[in-house]
């Protein structure tokens, strides 16, 4: 009598068992990328807020008006 066959001797089965733990690895990799393209746009985020902070702080200590309504259109 002979053993039934076992999945790890299908030749099919091995390279699909392969397959999914290359696609695992490719996950792993673009969810590492993603997370830190994140935490830089984070930071990105708050660098130009600041930014933006300190150029309306220094527009307005010198009397410059940040408000589109007041600005005289260039056609003028």
């Amino acid at each position: 009598m002979t053993a039934p066959p076992s999945l790890a001797d299908d030749p099919n089965w091995v390279e699909l068992t392969l397959r999914l733990a290359e696609q695992d690895d490719w996950i792993d990799a673009l969810n590492l990328t993603v997370s830190r393209q994140q935490q830089r746009i984070d930071r990105l985020e708050r660098e130009f807020a600041a930014l933006s902070e300190q150029l309306q702080h220094s527009l307005r200590s010198q009397g410059i008006a940040l408000d589109p309504a007041q600005e005289v259109p260039p056609h003028y």
